[in-house]
C-alpha cells in the first residue's frame, strides 16, 4: 500500500504523470486569473477613494443622492456614476 498525497481531491501522482508543460500552463492561467481580479478590485477602490477625495467637502447625504443621480441619468451601476460624475469635473482624474 502507497501512500497518496492529494491537493483539493487531486492525486499528486496523476498531476506529476500530466508533466510538466501542463503544469506550466497551469501556473501562467493562475497568475493572468489573479492579476485580473487584482486590477479589477484596484480599479474600483481607485475610482471610489478618488471620488470621496475630490467631493470630501460634501457630506454623505449629498454624495449619495449624487451618486443615485447619475445611476439614473446615464442607467449605470455605482462605479459607473462616480466615474462618469469625475470625467464631467475634471477628464484627467480618470484614466479611462
Amino acid at each position: 500500500m502507497q501512500n497518496e498525497i492529494s491537493i483539493f481531491g487531486f492525486e499528486i501522482r496523476a498531476l506529476q504523470k500530466m508533466g510538466w508543460p501542463l503544469w506550466l500552463l497551469a501556473i501562467f492561467a493562475f497568475v493572468m486569473l489573479f492579476t485580473v481580479l487584482r486590477r479589477v478590485s484596484s480599479r474600483s477602490q481607485t475610482i471610489e477613494t478618488t471620488f470621496r477625495q475630490t467631493f470630501c467637502l460634501t457630506d454623505d447625504e449629498m454624495m449619495e443622492s449624487i451618486i443615485e443621480y447619475y445611476m439614473g441619468k446615464h442607467d449605470c451601476c455605482r462605479q459607473d456614476a462616480m466615474r462618469q460624475l469625475l470625467k464631467e469635473v475634471d477628464p484627467d482624474l480618470v484614466r479611462a
